[in-house]
């Protein structure tokens, strides 16, 4: 998988990361296609083979998702990313994550990039904050989010946690300090 995503970084071209995912696509539909054929068939020797082409599809679809999406950020390129405001470094689902800190100018670059982006900011002055530093309207929003493939968060941590039951201010916020941090689900 890294060879793949270094080759992208390093030698491919925007066409090159667009085919990666048009291959990405094109096997999960030939997955989709064997597990239709698996269904449909009769013999036990002929359903074992379906399925296991059809997983090889879909694992292999995956990777070069993942490949295209690694070598974009690195690129700085994220049209294909939707990035999610969160105010905590968590794993919001089973997976395994990339989490590295980040300054507000490349944070801006991920943000301008990204085609969407989604507040799962649960407290008002952590998102005043983050209005603050990227110069954009982003609203508390208390809701379950559940991180998928290829989405990047933008996470918010505090350099100190606030004693139990407090709720900080911008100004306590701004006193203490915070980080700024890239999470990315892997596969």
């Amino acid at each position: 998988m890294n060879k793949i995503k270094n080759f992208l970084i390093e030698r491919g071209s925007e066409a090159d990361i667009e085919m990666t995912r048009f291959v990405s696509f094109l096997l999960f539909v030939g997955g989709v296609l064997e597990l239709l054929w698996f269904s449909l068939s009769m013999g036990g020797l002929l359903r074992l083979i379906a399925l296991s082409f059809s997983m090889l599809c879909f694992l292999a679809s995956f990777i070069f998702r993942i490949c295209a999406t690694r070598a974009e950020e690195e690129r700085g390129n994220y049209k294909w990313c939707r990035v999610v405001f969160m105010n905590a470094t968590i794993m919001t689902a089973v997976g395994d994550y990339s989490c590295r800190e980040i300054d507000v100018d490349e944070a801006r670059k991920i943000i301008d990039g990204a085609p969407s982006h989604l507040s799962a900011i649960g407290h008002d002055a952590a998102a005043q904050a983050m209005s603050t530093l990227f110069d954009r309207k982003i609203e508390a929003n208390h809701i379950s989010y559940s991180q998928e493939i290829g989405d990047i968060a933008i996470a918010l941590k505090m350099k100190k946690r606030a004693e139990e039951g407090t709720i900080m201010t911008l100004e306590e916020m701004e006193k203490v300090g915070y980080e700024l941090f890239s999470i990315i689900r892997t596969p």
